[in-house]
């Protein structure tokens, strides 16, 4: 078992006595075991002797380095000198420790404790030579081979757990080293099984203040020179040549330190007990420092005894008391070597052992990290792919869509196109809906011009006030001619003219029906397809709008013929072919779509609107009616004649805004004008399981984030930066015509971050309380 013996001797000291000795047995959980009381008598002569101990042995320390020195009564000391000392400050020791006030609480120490209890006494005292004392020279110790005595101030601090973490994390500082050497300190550092060392020599003080304030470190480690002042309260460390450095110096550093988990300060020089006093004060768990002057190589066998122990799994206070014991087999040429390290701590702090720094998880590998990621990267972007697939995300996806959509760099007007628009103007001067005595003469002006094709965006089913066979010759007289009809609807007023032919219905009619996406959350309804075809016989009722061929497809068509292009044609996978581009037909799951049915339609890649505002150029009715019009404006192009006023309620919602009918389909014809002759890209996705994988790696990326980001901050900054990229990389991909998953992608790199950052946070709280996952 293990026990804690503590003995608090108040405000006692060795010239006046300590007349309130209390002595507590524990067990290491706190559990009392004894409360004893007693009292210890004046040691005046204990305190004369120590004095000449620590005299003697500062002068064998500087015969030690060379330096001869003429102290007084003391002009020549030798080894049987300072073994005569040792002795009898031993024996001075157990002479008052024995005093007969003092024997009954000795007794029941005895009895309170078995041979093979580890044992840790702690000696609570504010008193400085109290703490010099060797303590470990009472006879107790002697009959408890596995005890080990701890000096400790009479404050009472909360006790602090170590965090584990997969390696030791050591701040190794090597100072000013004149006269000694380090790098032996430093190999036994570097050599360390589960550690990671971070070395200063002989750092700047800004530099060490930094490092101190940067890292959650476990231990600290300091070599080179260091001194105690006079009155014992205060130490100095040398970290370079020029300066020198107390606690004070280091206080908000170190303090931050030790509130992130610092658990142990060694210092491997000389003098170190002012340097352990104000350490206490902030509360340090543990420390182990020398209590007089230290020879280099008693430093250096000291920390290579203690390093091999305590880094091999056993009790920190075990592996003190084995390194000091063992520091006596140098004492015929360096005498009271094992006299020097003494353990200076906070009471409260249960021993540690190596295993306490680490992660009690061996497999809790880089591996098994990296596993645990992407697993929870799977599942995240397996049940947002499933939401997806049940369409609850398609709103905001085609949202995300029409916002990349418009951000695309502008591109340059299609001049192959020329729009002629019934305005406001026009409508007031000509009337509504025009008469086809008007649209006749429109027709004939515009032919006169030899445009590629013309395509009239109106419903002429009735006759329109007279000139209604001028109208209808105008069809006759010139096959480049096209109207439209709706197939979507029974009302015989979308029906094309009674008086065409068969031939003129197949060839001079096409379907302006727009494939509209609902929103259930807004009252607007945007054009985002295109519709090329469709088999009139598959309507559940009979349409009058049996033309097999969408407007914008004929015109199209029509225009591209001039140059020698084959008719569109179905090719062997059933998509439409036109010239060398194959307009592929949208699957059910398209993109961010979840239900398209079965139609011949493709993504609207609409051209990207410059500063104009317009896509190609416009004249208005009365230009062309009037002929105020220049040539090559329509000449060799494709004409859209529309009404743009807003009477003809045409207006349709776009990535764009509102846009008019007429300009919708403007767009449509110019895609495939720019595909069939530019290779224009047209839009593209990727196949259901590629958005999967797309998601996927933006769900791992997530979980990587939150596992190298050591703060809650860092995280979102780093999940802002990532999502700043994965936005842009989808614009980018938009540009080439590719639609990527941008919503679930980012869902899934937020999503994984959260559940992973959210786990390890869980974990470290389990952690800091002894427990584990």
């Amino acid at each position: 078992m293990s026990k804690l013996v503590i003995l608090n001797f108040g405000n006692g000291t060795l010239e006046e006595g300590c007349p309130a000795v209390t002595v507590r047995v524990e067990a290491e959980d706190r559990t009392p075991l004894a409360l004893l009381n007693g009292n210890l008598p004046p040691a005046s002569e204990l305190l004369e002797i120590y004095h000449r101990w620590q005299l003697l042995y500062l002068l064998l320390y500087d015969r030690f380095r060379g330096i001869e020195i003429d102290n007084g009564d003391i002009t020549n000391v030798s080894y049987g000198d300072f073994e005569e000392i040792s002795q009898e400050l031993k024996r001075q020791i157990n002479h008052w420790l024995d005093s007969e006030e003092f024997q009954h609480v000795k007794l029941q120490l005895f009895f309170s404790l078995a041979a093979n209890d580890e044992v840790r006494v702690i000696i609570q005292t504010e008193d400085e030579f109290l703490r010099k004392l060797p303590w470990h020279q009472w006879d107790f110790f002697g009959n408890y081979h596995r005890s080990e005595v701890v000096v400790s101030n009479l404050s009472i601090f909360q006790p602090q757990y170590p965090i584990r973490k997969a390696k030791v994390k050591i701040l190794a500082i090597l100072g000013d080293s004149t006269g000694i050497n380090v790098e032996e300190d430093r190999k036994l550092l570097a050599a360390l099984p589960n550690a990671e060392v971070e070395f200063l020599v002989k750092p700047k003080r800004k530099q060490l203040n930094d490092r101190l304030w940067e890292e959650g470190w476990d231990i600290l480690f300091f070599a080179g020179h260091s001194v105690t002042s006079e009155d014992g309260e205060t130490g100095h460390i040398y970290i370079n040549r020029q300066d020198r450095l107390s606690i004070a110096d280091l206080e908000y550093a170190l303090g931050k330190a030790i509130y992130r988990g610092l658990q142990l300060a060694i210092f491997n020089s000389c003098d170190g007990l002012g340097l352990a006093q104000e350490l206490a004060d902030l509360r340090i768990p543990q420390m182990v420092a020398m209590r007089e002057s230290v020879p280099d190589r008693v430093a250096q066998e000291f920390l290579k005894y203690f390093l091999n122990a305590f880094s091999a799994g056993q009790s920190f206070y075990l592996s003190v008391r084995d390194a000091r014991e063992q520091l006596q087999g140098l004492e015929n040429e360096l005498p009271g070597a094992s006299w020097l390290p003494v353990i200076c701590q906070n009471h409260t702090q249960i021993a540690p052992i190596w295993n306490d720094f680490l992660l009690d998880r061996p497999q809790w590998t880089w591996w098994k990290r990296f596993s645990l990621v992407c697993g929870v990267g799977a599942i995240a972007s397996g049940l947002i792919m499933g939401t997806r697939f049940l369409g609850v995300m398609q709103p905001v996806e085609l949202s995300a869509y029409d916002h990349l959509m418009r951000l695309r760099p502008a591109e340059q007007i299609d001049n192959r196109l020329l729009v002629v628009e019934v305005t406001e103007e026009d409508v007031k001067k000509y009337g509504y809906p025009l008469e086809d005595r008007t649209l006749a003469k429109l027709l004939q002006n515009l032919n006169n011009y030899k445009p590629r094709a013309i395509g009239v965006d109106m419903h002429r089913y009735r006759q329109r006030g007279e000139g209604r066979e001028d109208f209808i010759s105008q069809f006759d007289k010139h096959s480049n001619l096209f109207l439209v009809c709706a197939y979507g609807i029974e009302d015989r007023n979308y029906a094309p003219p009674p008086e065409f032919s068969p031939n003129q219905l197949k060839n001079q009619v096409g379907f302006s029906d727009l494939p509209i996406d609902d929103n259930p959350n807004e009252n607007i309804f945007p054009v985002r397809r295109q519709l090329l075809s469709h088999d009139s016989q598959l309507h559940n009722s009979p349409t009058p709008c049996q033309t097999p061929f969408s407007f914008s497809f004929h015109l199209a068509f029509r225009f591209l013929y001039e140059d020698a292009i084959d008719p569109p044609t179905p090719n062997e996978r059933g998509h439409w072919q036109l010239g060398k581009v194959a307009f592929k037909s949208l699957k059910n799951r398209t993109g961010g779509y979840q239900n398209l049915g079965e139609h011949n339609q493709i993504l609207l890649n609409y051209r990207s609107i410059p500063k104009s505002g317009q896509i190609s150029r416009k004249i208005t009715l009365r230009r062309v009616l009037e002929e105020e019009i220049d040539r090559q404006l329509i000449e060799g192009k494709a004409i859209l004649i529309g009404t743009t006023a807003a009477v003809a309620n045409d207006s349709l919602n776009t990535p764009y805004g509102s846009m008019s009918g007429v300009w919708v389909h403007a767009h449509m014809v110019s895609q495939m004008l720019s595909a069939a002759m530019e290779d224009r890209t047209l839009i593209w996705t990727l196949p259901q399981w590629g958005d999967a994988l797309f998601v996927l790696a933006w769900s791992v990326a997530g979980g990587f984030l939150a596992w190298r980001s050591r703060t809650l901050l860092f995280l979102l900054l780093k999940l802002s930066l990532a999502s700043i990229i994965l936005h842009q990389l989808c614009l980018v991909f938009l540009i080439y015509g590719g639609w990527m998953p941008l919503i679930p992608s980012g869902m899934a790199l937020w999503g994984t971050a959260i559940a992973v950052k959210g786990g390890f946070i869980a974990k470290r709280k389990l952690e800091l309380r002894g427990q584990f996952l």
